[in-house]
């Protein structure tokens, strides 16, 4: 859903030149002593259903498939995708976070009624300091956002923007598809039907609980700077692809702490807040959404971002409380 987001967003927002090369270097946790590493490591075992990126569950003769996904296009993905396509064979509805029917909507919504993820009154650099506004201004630049379409957004909605590395971006908003759009398609050469696990304004209404206020102070103060966001982003893909899901978010607990100005307290609301408007009660919401699914199909097909999957408040052990079945078909 949040590529989706910043794609749709292309609709109404020109972009300035992106970042013309790919993300390269080290990744983050490369970078990191031995004992964080481990810290992470031992953190991310912990964690139930940690690893892998294509599940099944089986309850009495209804199938689910789990997809991990990654909403970025890499070749990587291939041979998880053969994997895919064979269960896509007996396969009879496709849950997605945001099929073309819901995308399609989305971007209509964005067109007839852009305030929707645009602040009411005064824009940001009236909002904030002269040298606040700068820093975000350049923090844009770098990204592709014009800053003066970017200071009308929601600060929620600019703070995704801002969390993509400089490098990654022209991946998150160009054409190629990522493993969800890859799924979606092999769906409909199957004949497949699909549905959207949320409507297209769910994260809208999340994030409408927070304050302006609050949310600006936040968006200030979550940046990370372009080399550690660089090597985040490579630290990401090379978790994802290696199947350690878990690993990701708390790599990202890790980097938090590289982040200068914030004390303990607020690095733990930040990572707090996002887990739970952005994880949590959607997989809390998804759940009857896929349980209705397996009522009236006999396999249905789930393909959500990977961090969706690992964790109690993880869409697997979400499932295995409702009695389902779980085996790990690939790492």
């Amino acid at each position: 859903m949040i590529r989706t987001l910043l794609t749709a967003a292309t609709v109404v927002v020109t972009l300035a030149t992106t970042a013309d090369a790919a993300c390269s270097g080290p990744g983050f946790t490369e970078t990191l002593p031995a004992e964080t590493r481990e810290r992470i490591d031992t953190a991310a075992a912990q964690t139930p259903y940690g690893e892998g990126r294509l599940w099944q569950a089986t309850r009495g003769d209804k199938t689910l498939t789990i997809v991990g996904t990654l909403h970025l296009p890499d070749p990587r993905h291939e041979p998880l995708l053969v994997q895919i396509e064979t269960r896509m064979e007996t396969t009879d509805f496709l849950l997605l976070e945001a099929d073309a029917e819901e995308e399609r909507r989305m971007s209509e919504a964005f067109v007839t009624n852009p305030e929707i993820m645009t602040m009411p009154g005064p824009s940001l650099p009236e909002r904030m300091s002269e040298e606040d506004w700068q820093y975000l201004s350049e923090e844009m630049s770098k990204r592709g956002i014009a800053p003066m379409m970017g200071s009308r957004f929601q600060p929620w909605f600019l703070s995704l923007m801002l969390s993509v590395a400089p490098c990654a971006m022209q991946d998150l908003i160009g054409g190629a598809p990522g493993l969800d759009k890859e799924i979606e398609a092999l769906a409909t050469d199957a004949n497949v039907p699909t549905a959207s696990l949320e409507s297209f304004d769910t994260i809208f209404t999340l994030f409408d609980t927070i304050p302006l206020e609050e949310q600006i102070d936040q968006l200030l103060v979550t940046i990370y700077p372009e080399d550690l966001a660089a090597s985040m982003h490579i630290s990401m893909l090379n978790d994802y692809f290696d199947g350690y899901v878990s690993r990701i978010w708390e790599t990202a607990v890790v980097a938090i702490e590289r982040l200068p100005g914030l004390t303990p307290e607020e690095r733990e609301a930040s990572l707090a807040m996002v887990e739970l408007l952005l994880i949590e009660q959607r997989n809390r919401a998804w759940i009857p959404v896929i349980e209705e699914a397996a009522v009236e199909h006999d396999h249905v097909m789930i393909a959500a971002g990977a961090l969706h999957l690992p964790g109690e408040i993880g869409v697997l052990y979400l499932l295995e409380q409702n009695g389902w079945t779980l085996e790990n078909l690939a790492r």
